[in-house]
């Protein structure tokens, strides 16, 4: 994916990570998309107040595969509901360019 972007990536454990910024997620995932690659969208579905006040508050964060890309489902309301969601996202700010919650391992 960073090739495709032009983004820098770099190696973070046993994987490599490029990450860009949430409010620009619609545009990156077209991006990916038309250059062929099926394109997933994990985000982290627990908050700091739920973890918090849970069991497994040593634990990492939980996060899910929230959406799937392809060029035949890249149209219509999943990718209005994808860019809509990432402007309302509750971790992020997107105003912010350094606002990275959106990682792609390669």
């Amino acid at each position: 994916a960073a090739k495709e972007l032009n983004i820098f990536c770099h190696q973070m454990h046993k994987f490599m990570n490029a990450s860009i910024p949430v409010h620009r997620l619609p545009v990156h995932v077209r991006r990916l998309v038309m250059a062929g690659y099926k394109v997933g969208v994990v985000r982290q579905t627990e908050t700091a107040a739920l973890k918090a006040a849970g069991e497994n508050r040593n634990t990492v964060f939980e996060r899910r595969l929230t959406a799937l890309f392809t060029r035949s489902t890249l149209i219509g309301e999943d990718f209005k509901q994808l860019s809509n969601s990432s402007q309302n996202d509750t971790h992020s700010d997107p105003s912010s360019d350094d606002s990275t919650d959106w990682h792609s391992t390669a």
